[in-house]
């Protein structure tokens, strides 16, 4: 999905593309609750990150440029240029640490079974100038944290995330700072499995962009597939990266690499790293 236009002279960037600034132009965006503002001037390029925190979450990526300066220092930080190329790319990326992820509702797992969840899943901005410098990122939502680990000696710090943990990727919200997983759960045990939280591993997962538009006219972001597969219970867990999104996304174009791209396309983890 590509931002919005608010007036006549706005820029409507989609993911990826470059936009080019005159000194003293400033690219505006409203994501939710998050306005991002990236102004150039001669010597510098300022980014001002205003948080407006609201009860919903809004469905419209808002940009518009803007001439001059805002009138606000809210969130400002500042970056001495380089020499680089006058244009923005705004680049997404998912979290730099594991998610863990806790269903709304406990999610009962039947035995001898294979079943797919679908969730989303917050995106981080990445302010690129010129060829590929990466001025800062920033998340649309400020995430909360959390540990996920065995005990206090064992495990590792990382965000919190909910999920209604959807059976069917129809009905799942779409937005444009958000990206889409299915999340398959092979359970080869005896017994019901009850999925109460795991662990998506967010830096290993590259984004890929559909290439045709849904039902609603929206360019969804997916990640590739991730199985989790249990052969007892949850002490016999492992974990698999895909190398693509699920077929239900249809055609995509891969959109942004991985933060840490997973060896020969498969990882295996311990219990309390899955499942805590």
């Amino acid at each position: 999905m590509a931002p919005t236009q608010t007036n006549p002279d706005s820029t409507a960037a989609a993911w990826g593309e470059a936009v080019a600034l005159a000194s003293g132009q400033t690219l505006c965006n409203g994501l939710s609750d998050l306005t991002l503002a990236v102004t150039l001037l001669d010597h510098e390029w300022q980014v001002r990150v205003a948080r407006h925190p609201s009860p919903g979450e809004e469905a419209v990526w808002r940009q518009w440029l803007e001439s001059g300066v805002p009138d606000h220092d809210e969130g400002l930080e500042r970056f001495a240029r380089g020499g680089e190329a006058e244009t923005l790319t705004l680049r997404p990326a998912l979290a730099d640490r594991p998610l863990v992820i806790r269903p709304n509702h406990p999610l009962h797992l039947p035995p001898g079974t294979d079943t797919t969840i679908y969730v989303s899943t917050l995106l981080w901005l990445q302010l690129v100038v010129g060829n590929d410098r990466m001025l800062m990122e920033v998340p649309v939502h400020r995430p909360s944290w959390t540990w996920m680990g065995a005990d206090t000696m064992g495990g590792e710090v990382c965000y919190a995330s909910q999920t209604s943990a959807r059976l069917e990727h129809e009905t799942l919200p779409r937005r444009p700072w958000r990206a889409l997983s299915a999340v398959q759960f092979r359970h080869e045990g005896s017994d019901y499995l009850t999925l109460e939280r795991f662990s998506f591993p967010a830096p290993m997962m590259p984004l890929f962009r559909q290439t045709e538009p849904d039902a609603e006219g929206v360019h969804s972001l997916w990640t590739p597939t991730l199985s989790i597969r249990c052969e007892q219970d949850l002490t016999t867990a492992s974990l698999k990266v895909a190398s693509a999104p699920p077929r239900e996304a249809g055609s995509c174009a891969s959109l942004a690499p991985a933060r840490q791209p997973v060896e020969r396309n498969h990882l295996v983890r311990t219990m309390d790293r899955i499942f805590g």
